[in-house]
Order: structure tokens, then C-alpha cells, then sequence
């Protein structure tokens, strides 16, 4: 399921008219309808940036490979799922089992495409309706915590942020797993601060953040703490601590059982990849290093360049009423993700998303008590305006030149086009490909096994008395012997 070319334009259409009748609808005191107006103005600003055909480079080839393997066996991740040359378990970039992410947003991936065909958008569908999932959540947060201002203007914010939006097209690291981990974070603080704490709600915390955790580890813990705050003042600490713990045990039962069974059945490689991620704590693995001020200093980029008056403003309103539970429950969301990554070696953008519903909770917060403060005053009214634009056209800015509106975009690259060709070709045969510079990506469009390297002669042979056609594509990096075999297919080179 490739993307129809002219969707990219009825998306984006469909957006901005979506936004236009959110805030008629909002003018008109509908904010039922508003949220939902937003919800899919934020659905077709992702449904644009969906429709690149081809996969992005880090990392959405690896998890589309996975996923797609996936459909063949769900409870055996591979990337190499035939492997036919020598493979290390220790490098996640070749590895035969793939244990490198736990399995949930890449078996939502699998499940689309096994049920509207092997493709780019259809891969990338579930992160688009999670996303509008956790941007309708983030309004209901929003007004459980304060009004329906708020939550409208938290869940236009969660719509229209730009890396957010950009994730979960995959266009950047960590793509549709971490937008799986943000938006069941998101659900499930949602799902705990709707009325008073009840068992039924802690459950459904639980249950969430399990999915969460099978998303992406234990940053999907974070929301039953959160909730746990927010309820600090309703009940009494031995209930809250029953509450908490029926809901941790929730969480288990969904992600215990995998991590039971990955040890189980593929001991060497779990053990690695926990042993990594540790590692991702005391070193800047891969080249992802930066000082302790790295997210801190990103927060301009990715939530416009005034973020830090609001964040300021937040803390005067937290430091006058410090027992605020909501507000120390907002906090927390915030502090917690930032203080842990900021202490870490590696460093990510991504790594600190799961805070970012809190965020725009507080930009939201301090534009409401802008509206709040100055609406009765005509004389101000033209400060409010430019306090409101001053917040939320940086975030508005950001995400048009993101999305490259306004620059030359190529949909369907050349390489692209020529691997699904050669699938196409080979399909019903078994053919390894070797020399590809694109060797997941071809794995991918072709269906066949694919190698950067080219192996000696004997290997070569070796491949083809096991039945394989053996392909190798033509690059300065060929030998002359390897120029020269016989019974071998030699392919042009990849355009870049």
C-alpha cells in the first residue's frame, strides 16, 4: 500500500480546514466538536508527512523489516530472517533475532499491512491513529486538570507539533515506537484522571502502560506515578498505595509475559540488548552524546523559542500553591523524563517525548490565564493577542518549515522505485542480493535475502547449490574477479 499521489494535498487541505472549524467551534462554545476538529486536523497534518514512498533512513527500514517479518511468525522478531552469511546478535544493524525494540508498535505495523498490503502508508497507519488517540487525550488531560481552554489548546498543540507530527510519519529516530510510547503514556495518564480514583481507572492505567512498555521499555511506567499524584490529596496513602499496585500488577500481566518468553526462547540475544540498553546510561553509545544540558536546550526547537516563559511562569504558580497535586503530578511528568535523560550518556531528541504532553499542558495553562486575565479589559484585548501569537505561532512556525512545505520535497526517489521494481521481478523466486547499498530497504521492497558485502567466490557458490540466484550489484568496490563471475546477475548500480 503505496501513497496515491494526490493525497499529500487533500491531507493537508483536509487539515487546515479541520483547524478553521475547531476554532469556529470553540468561538461558539462547542469544545466537544472543537477537539474533535482537532484531532483530525492533527490526523491530516500526519497523513501528510505519511506519504513519502519510500522508508526513511533511521529508523523506520529496520522496524518496516521487522514488521513485515513479523507477519510470517509474531512471536519471532527478525531482521535477517534468512540469514545466509555469517551474523553477529550483537549488532542490532545485522542480526538475524531482533530484539532491539520490544514488539508492540511493530506488530500494530505487521497487523496493517497484513490486512491492506505491504507498504510504506500502510505501515505507518497505526502511529497515525494512536497519535490522534493521544491528541484526544491530551484534551480530556486538559481539562480534568483545569478547563476546557486548556484542553483545547493542549491538544492543538499535541496536533501540530512538528516533531511530533514527523515521528510518527518516520521521519526520525526511533519513529512509530516512540510515538507508541508517548501516546499509550498519554492514554493512560487520560485514562487516570477522569473522575475520582477508582480500581476500574488504576486497571485501565495499568493495562496502558503495559502497552507502553512493550513499546519501548521502562519509560512507559512513567503515567502510573503521574496518576498516582494527582489523586495524592482524594484518597488516604494506604488506598492510593492499593490503587498503584493493582495497577502495576496490570502493567505486568501485559509486558511481563514477553520478557518471560524472549529469555526463554532467545537467552543470548535478551541478555545483550539488556545489557545495552543499561549501557545507554554511563555511555554515549553509537555517537548520540551531548552535555547535561542537551534536552534542556532543545526545548526551543522542538516546542517553540518562548517555551521557557511559560515554564517559568509555571514554576511562580507552583512555587505559590506547592500543594497542588495536579500540578505537582503535571510537574513530575516533566522533571522525571528530563532529569533521567539529561543524567544519561546517550542522548536522543526522542528520548524525552514522553514529557511532552506535559508541556503542553503548561503553554496551554499560561494561555488560558492570558484569555482569563485580560478578557474583560478592551483596551488589553490587543495583549492578549499578542501574548497568544508570541506562544503559539513558534510552534506554528516550526512545523510548517519542518514539514518543507515551501521547499522541493521528492516523494518517490528513484532507488525506491527501481528496488520495488526488482521485487516485483524476483517475486516467487529465491535470490539474494548482495553489494545492495540499501540492504534493508531492498529486504523490504524485495522479499529476498540482501547484503552490503559481497562474499569470496566459494560462498558465492556455496549460495547457489542451495538454490539461490545470486544478484550482485555493479560499484567501484568490485573486484575484477568479482566483475567476472559466471552464473551471476549483475544489477545497476543504485541511484543515491
Amino acid at each position: 500500500m503505496s501513497p496515491p499521489a494526490a493525497l499529500p494535498a487533500l491531507a493537508l487541505g483536509a487539515a487546515a480546514l479541520a483547524y478553521g472549524l475547531a476554532l469556529v467551534a470553540a468561538r461558539r462554545r462547542r469544545p466537544g466538536l472543537a477537539a474533535a476538529l482537532v484531532v483530525a486536523g492533527g490526523l491530516g497534518l500526519r497523513l501528510y508527512a505519511s506519504c513519502d514512498g519510500y522508508l526513511h533512513a533511521w529508523d523506520e527500514r529496520f522496524h518496516a523489516l521487522v514488521a513485515r517479518n513479523l507477519m510470517a511468525h509474531p512471536l519471532r522478531p527478525t531482521l535477517y530472517d534468512t540469514p545466509l552469511l555469517p551474523h553477529d546478535h550483537r549488532d542490532w544493524q545485522e542480526s538475524a533475532v531482533w530484539l532491539h525494540k520490544p514488539p508492540l508498535a511493530l506488530w500494530l505495523m505487521a497487523l496493517a499491512m497484513a490486512g491492506l498490503g505491504v507498504g510504506e502508508l500502510a505501515l505507518r497507519l497505526p502511529s497515525l491513529a494512536l497519535s490522534a488517540a493521544s491528541t484526544y487525550a491530551a484534551y480530556r488531560i486538559g481539562l480534568a486538570f483545569r478547563s476546557h481552554t486548556v484542553g483545547l489548546v493542549a491538544a492543538f498543540l499535541h496536533s501540530a507539533n512538528a516533531f511530533l507530527v514527523t515521528l510518527a510519519a518516520g521521519w526520525f529516530a526511533t519513529d512509530h515506537v516512540d510515538t507508541a510510547l508517548v501516546s499509550f503514556v498519554t492514554l493512560a495518564v487520560a485514562a487516570g484522571v477522569a473522575g475520582r480514583p477508582r480500581p476500574a481507572s488504576f486497571a485501565a492505567v495499568g493495562l496502558l502502560s503495559g502497552m507502553a512498555v512493550l513499546s519501548k521499555g521502562l519509560p512507559g511506567l512513567l503515567a502510573l506515578p503521574v496518576v498516582g499524584l494527582w489523586h495524592a490529596r482524594e484518597v488516604t496513602p494506604a488506598r492510593l498505595l492499593r490503587l498503584g499496585g493493582m495497577g502495576l500488577v496490570a502493567c505486568l500481566a501485559v509486558a511481563g509475559p514477553w520478557w518471560l518468553y524472549t529469555n526463554a526462547a532467545f537467552p543470548a540475544e535478551a541478555a545483550w540488548e539488556r545489557a545495552y540498553d543499561l549501557r545507554h546510561l554511563t555511555e554515549p553509545l553509537e555517537g548520540h552524546r551531548g552535555s547535561v544540558l542537551y534536552h534542556a536546550a532543545r526545548m526551543p526547537k522542538i516546542f517553540g523559542e518562548l517555551v521557557y516563559l511559560p515554564v517559568l511562569f509555571w514554576l511562580g504558580r507552583l512555587a505559590r500553591r506547592p500543594r497542588d497535586p495536579k500540578a505537582v503530578a503535571v510537574t513530575a511528568w516533566i522533571v522525571v523524563p528530563y532529569a533521567v535523560f539529561s543524567l544519561a550518556a546517550s542522548k536522543m531528541p526522542a528520548y524525552v517525548m514522553v514529557a511532552a504532553p506535559a508541556v503542553f499542558l503548561v503553554v496551554a495553562t499560561a494561555c488560558a490565564w492570558l484569555l482569563d486575565e485580560w478578557r474583560g479589559s478592551a483596551r488589553r484585548k490587543w495583549l492578549v493577542g499578542l501574548g497568544l501569537a508570541a506562544l503559539l505561532a513558534p510552534p506554528v512556525r516550526i512545523l510548517l518549515n519542518d514539514l518543507r512545505l515551501f521547499r522541493e520535497h521528492e516523494r518517490q526517489p528513484a532507488w525506491a522505485v527501481e528496488l520495488k521494481q526488482l521485487g516485483s521481478r524476483l517475486a516467487g523466486q529465491r535470490a539474494v542480493i548482495l553489494g545492495s547499498p540499501r540492504p534493508i530497504e531492498t529486504m523490504f521492497y524485495t522479499a529476498q535475502v540482501a547484503y552490503e558485502r559481497v562474499p569470496d567466490r566459494p560462498t558465492v557458490e556455496g549460495l547457489q547449490e542451495r538454490g539461490y540466484r545470486v544478484l550482485v550489484y555493479e560499484s567501484e568496490a568490485l573486484s575484477p574477479e568479482q566483475r567476472g563471475w559466471r552464473d551471476v546477475e549483475y544489477l545497476s548500480a543504485l541511484p543515491p
